[in-house]
């Protein structure tokens, strides 16, 4: 069977991250890749233009390498038009089957999960 490439897109706070991880569980040979677990491997991260795009290329490295040994790839963060657009070609130079999730949420909930996050020592 074809492996599958689930990207998962959408603004801060808005669950990428926990719908990721439900999917991730439910089904079997299958690995999580997102921007904010990978970032961690450079040390002393700085969110900016540089790393996210060196980030951004690792785990599209790692998705072409995983998918072409038929381990489903999910994949989470918040994309760009251009960033979506890549991943679909990898998909296609894999013979992936590919599906793009768009979470959204209430503004009001945004903001409380925005501050909650804050506050988290």
């Amino acid at each position: 069977m074809r492996p599958f490439l689930l990207i998962i897109d959408g603004s801060i706070g808005v669950g990428k991250t926990t719908a990721a991880k439900v999917i991730h569980q439910r089904f079997p040979r299958t690995v999580f890749l997102g921007l904010d677990h990978t970032k961690w491997f450079i040390s002393h991260f700085k969110r900016d233009r540089r790393n996210n795009t060196i980030v951004n290329e690792v785990i599209l490295v790692m998705a072409r390498e995983f998918l072409g040994r038929n381990i489903n790839v999910i994949v989470e963060q918040a994309f760009t038009s251009e960033l979506v657009e890549q991943y679909q070609g990898l998909a296609r130079q894999c013979r992936a089957r590919v599906v793009t999730i768009q979470l959204t949420a209430d503004r009001a909930v945004l903001l409380a999960r925005i501050t909650a996050r804050s506050k988290i020592p």
